[in-house]
């Protein structure tokens, strides 16, 4: 009975699918949006197309090329993505 009570408090309920938000049509990663402006703007900024990066399938787009940059180094942004 005690096993019963506990398991919707399991890790297990909680767990992702570590699952990247990919739109399939474009194959843009987070529709566009740069994933650096989020941490150094403190808001969503659609990226530009002259500023990709293919990774893995997916396209990231950011804003300028210093994010570009920073997201692409081995111990910046893309890496703890890649861990999620």
């Amino acid at each position: 009975m005690g096993a019963g009570i506990l398991a919707p408090f399991s890790p297990s309920w909680a767990a992702t699918d570590n699952q990247l938000a990919v739109n399939a049509t474009t194959g843009l990663a987070i529709s566009g949006f740069d994933p650096v402006a989020y941490f150094t703007e403190g808001k969503a900024l659609f990226g530009r197309a002259e500023f990709e990066l293919n990774l893995e399938g997916s396209v990231w787009r950011f804003n300028n090329e210093g994010n570009r940059g920073a997201f692409g180094e081995p111990r910046g942004l893309c890496a703890a993505v890649r861990r999620l």
